[in-house]
């Protein structure tokens, strides 16, 4: 009964299989519309955004249009510099963390981790998985003032 956004990437057939609502693609007029919208801002304000940027901004203009209630955002490199960061959220996920993005990210899994819980919140909840740096997601979650919590697949359960 909630009116939901979701936002993932990469896509697998459709480019706007990753602007949803409620479980419909981004319709083609939106997107070419929304895009000439941005692309516009960008041009006449010098904006050197990203694919990723437009993507997510486009995303962002959409759930408004729709008037969506709730959002799902799925970070791109994810961390401090995300753009998805704009947003306020209700509850951060960190499901797990690889050498990925080594160039933006660090060159250790426990600076990805840290840069990856730059999404943390004051007061609001973060989740994470099994597959985390947990003493670095602990570091971060404390210096924000971030209630975290760790999933435990084999027990299914969630613990402080």
């Amino acid at each position: 009964g909630v009116r939901t956004g979701l936002f993932v990437s990469p896509h697998l057939a459709s480019f706007r299989e990753r602007i949803q609502v409620n479980s419909e693609l981004l319709p083609e007029e939106s997107f070419v519309s929304n895009l000439q919208t941005l692309l516009g801002a960008c041009a006449e304000h010098k904006i050197p955004a990203t694919e990723f940027e437009l993507t997510f901004l486009m995303a962002a203009l959409h759930f408004k249009q729709t008037n969506c209630e709730a959002v799902v955002l799925e970070v791109g490199c994810g961390g401090e510099y995300d753009a998805t960061n704009v947003f306020n959220t209700a509850l951060s996920i960190i499901c797990s963390v690889s050498l990925d993005h080594t160039r933006i990210l660090g060159s250790t899994v426990e600076a990805i981790g840290r840069n990856k819980a730059g999404i943390f919140r004051k007061n609001t909840p973060a989740l994470v998985g099994p597959g985390v740096p947990l003493s670095e997601m602990q570091d971060v979650a404390q210096q924000r003032g971030t209630p975290l919590y760790t999933y435990d697949s084999a027990y299914e359960e969630f613990k402080p």
